[in-house]
């Protein structure tokens, strides 16, 4: 697919998504309340903890390994990770405490891995629709079987959850059937020396994710545990309101990893991501704006919560430096610098935990956006200071200039190549 329509298609995809999302949330916060959210937003995290774990070795870097092993015996390895990774998790949340309906949400981290897992399969396929069309397909099922069980008056943290679990059964079953077509069989050989390499490749790009995963998530719990759930879900809608306006980089991201990696051509590589980053802060920037133009009046009609709007004015920084971050992780992943996400990543983490020792007790979500805010801009210094150093950035480098645009433009395939942290770029 040519490099202007996997722009399009990506955009086009996330805004699908972003709707989904959307939906979902107005649905949680007019039927359950700020209470009710909070415990979803708790019970995400463990979920998504499970996600990113498995990830370690049924993650991203399927999509490299796929050119010294064949898939089905990656997938093979992935599976036997991802089951292990659940049920520890799983005890390490039970012995944490505090995370509702726990089988439950073991089961909805395995099958939410399991989907992350064909997706990258699917990348490594080549198959960019079939990838796309998954995060799309589970948001849908996820607002129509949640609006329905609402609407004959099932309205408790379980509906979510049943239809969660639903939406993640029926797309984990679409995922399957279509790698299981486009995957074949294969021949079976690995041991060792497979998941050394499952290791190698993906333990700084992972770790860097879940280090980001508790970075935006573990305020969830810990106002939850100092100021109550409903303290937690205002912060929890006024962040996956934050989400929502990262949606250009986090289409675009993938395209800068995908390009990054494809070209030794370090003025190449510069275009493609000032002229994106350029375009995504510049559309970030214009979503945060109308979203703090809004009175808070508009916020309590449509979500029943009071005070979400001071909370993403405070955000402010955050939101910025998380999109622009998004796509200075992805060129440095692209030249082989995994390990600054991880480093950079680990920064933002310690700043949320020493931010909010001193202000979420005091100042509930407007500080957990505070702290966050302080993170992120840690982590894009962090990232840029990388660029900079990996990419031996002079002062004109980083000027936008028109010519970007020409190679944003160039219709290119997409095809990444293979670069280890012990084998940087030019």
């Amino acid at each position: 697919m040519g490099e202007r329509r996997v722009i399009g298609y990506s955009l086009l995809s996330r805004l699908g998504v972003l709707a989904g999302t959307a939906a979902i949330i107005l649905l949680n916060t007019r039927m359950l309340g700020a209470a009710g959210q909070g415990e979803i937003a708790v019970f995400q995290l463990g979920m998504l903890l499970i996600s990113a774990v498995s990830g370690y070795f049924a993650g991203g870097t399927v999509v490299f390994l796929s050119r010294t092993w064949p898939l089905s015996t990656l997938w093979r390895a992935g599976t036997v990770w991802m089951a292990f990774s659940a049920l520890a998790v799983g005890a390490l949340l039970w012995a944490v405490g505090g995370f509702p309906l726990l089988s439950l949400l073991v089961l909805a981290g395995w099958m939410q891995a399991a989907i992350v897992f064909h997706g990258q399969i699917l990348l490594a396929l080549h198959a960019i629709r079939p990838h796309n069309r998954l995060a799309v397909l589970q948001t849908t099922l996820l607002a129509a079987f949640l609006g329905w069980m609402y609407a004959i008056g099932w309205r408790t943290v379980e509906t979510y959850v049943v239809s969660l679990l639903t939406a993640l059964g029926l797309t984990l079953t679409y995922a399957g059937l279509v790698v299981r077509g486009r995957m074949g069989r294969g021949a079976l050989r690995g041991g060792w020396d497979m998941w050394r390499d499952l290791w190698r490749f993906g333990r700084s790009a992972q770790t860097g994710a879940l280090l980001q995963l508790l970075t935006n998530r573990l305020p969830f719990t810990w106002l939850g545990r100092t100021s109550g759930a409903a303290v937690a879900g205002v912060y929890s809608v006024a962040f996956y309101g934050m989400e929502a306006m990262w949606t250009a980089a986090r289409a675009w991201a993938p395209v800068v990893h995908a390009r990054i990696a494809a070209t030794e051509d370090r003025g190449e590589r510069l275009a493609v991501t000032r002229g994106l980053l350029v375009l995504t802060v510049a559309f970030t920037g214009a979503l945060w704006g109308i979203a703090v133009a809004l009175p808070e009046p508009v916020y309590a009609w449509a979500f029943g919560i009071d005070g979400i709007r001071r909370v993403l004015v405070v955000l402010g920084p955050a939101v910025l430096a998380g999109a622009a971050a998004s796509l200075v992780a992805h060129h440095l992943s692209g030249i082989g610098q995994h390990r600054w996400n991880a480093r950079t990543s680990g920064a933002a983490l310690v700043a949320v935990v020493v931010c909010g020792a001193w202000w979420y007790a005091a100042h509930g979500a407007v500080g957990a956006a505070a702290a966050a805010s302080v993170a992120g801009l840690v982590q894009i210094s962090g990232l840029l200071f990388a660029l900079h150093r990996e990419e031996h950035l002079r002062s004109a480098d980083w000027l936008p200039r028109r010519s970007d645009w020409a190679h944003l433009r160039a219709n290119r395939p997409s095809t990444p190549t293979t670069r280890s942290d012990s084998n940087p770029s030019a």
